[in-house]
């Protein structure tokens, strides 16, 4: 009879986790982090290639599910809820599979702060993105300081002067508060 039970506790368990575990990570960090990364790849053309190219991206720090879009030339991360991925080792493993990345596109959802002056997404664990000045960061800055919200752009590697430990600075493409 315990037995024949056991199976209808298991399941009701599964479920019970699989709903108050995304409930209590955003609770945790509210959400934070970077929700995907796609990066544009030159000589991506082939399954063969492909699977190198995952390989070296999987290693990646915080890579919860990879897709590798070989009709587009690019590979689309997504980092495990409330972290970000290293956009330095993203390229990094990029090139170490032997291809050149060009693009990156970052979708992530944060704190709007100002980082030494200059404007920031922080997203968890203190963690901050840089957003270039102008076009819709200053739309973003003047609805939206000091809120959640969830932002997508280009990042580009460029150290501002005063921010050695942010390599990259993210154009804002379009955004949204989220609180």
């Amino acid at each position: 009879m315990n037995v024949a039970k056991a199976p209808f506790a298991v399941v009701v368990t599964g479920v019970w986790l699989h709903l108050v575990a995304p409930w209590a990570a955003a609770q945790a960090g509210q959400g934070l982090g970077m929700l995907q990364v796609s990066v544009q790849v030159d000589g991506l053309s082939c399954p063969f290639c492909a699977y190198g190219l995952e390989k070296k991206l999987k290693k990646v720090e915080n890579v919860a599910n990879l897709e590798i879009r070989i009709s587009e030339g690019r590979a689309v991360i997504t980092p495990a809820a409330g972290t970000s991925v290293d956009l330095a080792e993203v390229e990094r493993a990029v090139r170490e599979g032997g291809f050149t990345p060009r693009a990156l596109t970052v979708t992530a959802r944060g704190r709007l702060t100002r980082l030494h002056g200059a404007p920031a997404l922080e997203l968890v664990d203190g963690s901050m993105l840089l957003l270039a000045e102008g076009g819709e960061t200053d739309a973003l800055l003047q609805s939206a300081q000091g809120s959640v919200v969830r932002v997508e752009g280009q990042a580009t590697r460029e150290q501002p002067k005063g921010h050695a430990g942010h390599p990259y600075t993210l154009t804002v493409r379009s955004f949204e508060t989220v609180s």
